[in-house]
């Protein structure tokens, strides 16, 4: 329901029998610091058509290692943040099996 409107808000106090005009919602909402929410643009991150380099699958989908530190894989995520800059995660994580 936080991201309803005016008009929304106005069908939901007339179908429980409330009449209420449209310009009196939205002069509520105001009044009481209410805003909708907008639809974000989709954003598509991944570009398939590029001229750029593609490294070798040398993993081949054979994830299992002889001994610990043996292969090492890593992942890139995309975070919306407040800030302008861009943030850089790291998540590692090890099995009971992979301890040094």
């Amino acid at each position: 329901m936080d991201t309803a409107g005016p008009r929304v808000r106005q069908e939901l106090f007339n179908k429980y029998g409330k009449r209420v005009s449209l310009k009196k919602v939205a002069r509520l909402m105001r009044a009481n610091g209410l805003n909708a929410r907008q639809k974000r643009k989709y954003s598509k991150t991944t570009d398939s058509n590029h001229t750029l380099p593609v490294s070798e699958n040398i993993l081949n989908q054979e994830f299992h290692a002889e001994k610990a530190g043996q292969k090492w894989v890593s992942d890139i995520i995309y975070l919306r943040t407040i800030f302008p800059q861009p943030v850089t995660c790291n998540d590692s994580w090890r099995t009971p099996e992979h301890e040094l």
